[in-house]
């Protein structure tokens, strides 16, 4: 349950982010493929995880163990994509890293 809420506020915030990056004017966008080679060429960043908010943007989480690097990229429904936030130190978890146990702080 609590796993449900943390990840509801998430995507709740990035919605809301993604609002207001496509209201900007100076924002770092172009088609979704082309957006998405240049992360994978340049940066060695792979998608990581996927999903739809609200109102119907496709909110992606790529990131590179190998560079440290991570980005977050909202995608229009016209699919035009735009970065979102950039930042270093990206390291992945398995689940049994982000489970704590009873008790325990995470």
């Amino acid at each position: 349950m609590k796993r449900q809420i943390v990840g509801l506020c998430i995507g709740l915030g990035a919605s809301f982010a993604a609002q207001a990056l496509f209201a900007q004017d100076e924002v770092s966008c172009a088609d979704h493929d082309t957006l998405i080679a240049h992360l994978g060429e340049d940066f060695g960043e792979a998608r990581q995880i996927a999903g739809l908010s609200s109102g119907g943007q496709l909110i992606e989480i790529f990131g590179s163990e190998e560079t440290g690097t991570w980005t977050i990229v909202v995608t229009d429904p016209g699919g035009t994509a735009c970065f979102l936030v950039t930042g270093d130190f990206f390291k992945r978890y398995d689940r049994a890293e982000t489970t704590a146990k009873r008790g325990e702080a995470m």
